[in-house]
């Protein structure tokens, strides 16, 4: 049930972010931590630009990467990295259910959960680890 809500949460934020850059920009990827209560969920556009929807306060946050952050995220969600870490998807939508670790990871590949302590191999876990950070600091900004 908490993921369904979720899942129609975030396509609504992600719909609404993409629909604010210019025509050139696309999405690279949209994180959210699926906590109970939600906090919010980040995506960031192929322009640098994100945005970070915070559930609680309703409200959005919109910036820009910096040339660092976003030099980083490159690293985490080229192709080869994406495929890495969507091998680890969960099958098990309830382990994704308000755990505390779980993430919902959108890019090119789709959208799949994520649960950090179930991911073992430290590459993958890395990518979602950097995904989790950056979705942290800009949700406490």
């Amino acid at each position: 049930m908490m993921r369904n809500v979720m899942a129609a949460i975030f396509a609504l934020a992600v719909a609404g972010c993409a629909s604010r850059h210019d025509e050139s920009s696309r999405q690279v990827v949209s994180v959210s931590h699926l906590s109970t209560p939600p906090v919010g969920s980040l995506s960031v556009s192929s322009d640098s630009a994100y945005e970070f929807l915070d559930f609680r306060a309703q409200s959005a946050l919109r910036g820009r990467l910096t040339e660092s952050e976003f030099a980083a995220l490159n690293v985490h969600t080229n192709q080869s990295a994406l495929r890495e870490l969507y091998a680890h998807a969960e099958s098990d939508s309830s382990h994704c259910d308000g755990g505390g670790d779980g993430y919902l990871v959108t890019s090119v590949l789709g959208t799949a959960c994520f649960v950090v302590s179930a991911i073992a191999d430290s590459q993958s876990r890395a990518h979602l680890e950097f995904l989790a950070s950056l979705l942290s600091q800009k949700a406490h900004k």
